[in-house]
C-alpha cells in the first residue's frame, strides 16, 4: 500500500509537471546562497528563480538533499563607477491637523544625482549530489545602476537564473549579458 501511494503522488506530480520537464534531466536540489553572500530577502529571491530557470530547462528541483544533482550558486556584485540618474522623486502626500489640512505634490525638477554602476554575476554550477566535480557550469552578468528598478532582487534574479541556463547542456565559455 505504501508504495502504491508513493507511485500515485509521483504520478500525480508528472501530470502537473510540464511535458518538457516530465522527459526531463532529472531532480536536482538547489543550495542556497550561504547567509554572509546576500540578505535573506535576495538569497531567497535567487534560489526561487534558479530552482524556477531549472524547472524551464526539464529539472525537478527536490528539497535539500533529496535530488539527484545540486546546483550552487555564486553571486558576486562589484561596484564599477559611478553614473549620474535622475533624482527620485515621492508620490503626492496628504495631511489633517488641528489646525487645518495640506496637500504637498513633487513636481520633476530635471535634477541629477550621482549613482553607483553595479555588476552583479550569477554564477551556476551544477554536480552530482556528493560530489564536487562539475558537470556542468553557466555563468550570467547584468550591469545597473544602484537603486535602478532593475537593480531589485526581484528583477535581477529570474533574468540571471533565465540566462544562466540559457546553453544548457552546452557549456558557454563567456558569461551571458543581460541588459
Amino acid at each position: 500500500m505504501r508504495a502504491w501511494v508513493g507511485t500515485g503522488v509521483m504520478c500525480a506530480l508528472a501530470l502537473a509537471l510540464p511535458a518538457h520537464a516530465q522527459e526531463g534531466h532529472g531532480t536536482i536540489t538547489v543550495e542556497p546562497l550561504p547567509a554572509a553572500a546576500a540578505p535573506p530577502d535576495t538569497r531567497e529571491a535567487f534560489a526561487e528563480a534558479v530552482s524556477a530557470a531549472l524547472l524551464e530547462n526539464g529539472f525537478l528541483a527536490l528539497p535539500h538533499g533529496q535530488g539527484r544533482y545540486v546546483a550552487r550558486m555564486t553571486l558576486i556584485r562589484t561596484p564599477r563607477g559611478i553614473v549620474t540618474g535622475p533624482v527620485g522623486r515621492s508620490g503626492p502626500t496628504a495631511a489633517l491637523g488641528n489646525w487645518g489640512g495640506g496637500v504637498q505634490v513633487a513636481l520633476p525638477t530635471g535634477k541629477k544625482a550621482l549613482r553607483t554602476l553595479f555588476v552583479t554575476e550569477l554564477v551556476i554550477e551544477i554536480s552530482p549530489r556528493g560530489s564536487t566535480r562539475n558537470v556542468w557550469r553557466g555563468e550570467a552578468v547584468s550591469v545597473k545602476a544602484e537603486g535602478s528598478a532593475g537593480d531589485t532582487p526581484g528583477v535581477l534574479a529570474p533574468g540571471l537564473a533565465r540566462a544562466a541556463l540559457r546553453a544548457y547542456p552546452r557549456v558557454m565559455q563567456q558569461p551571458v549579458a543581460v541588459p
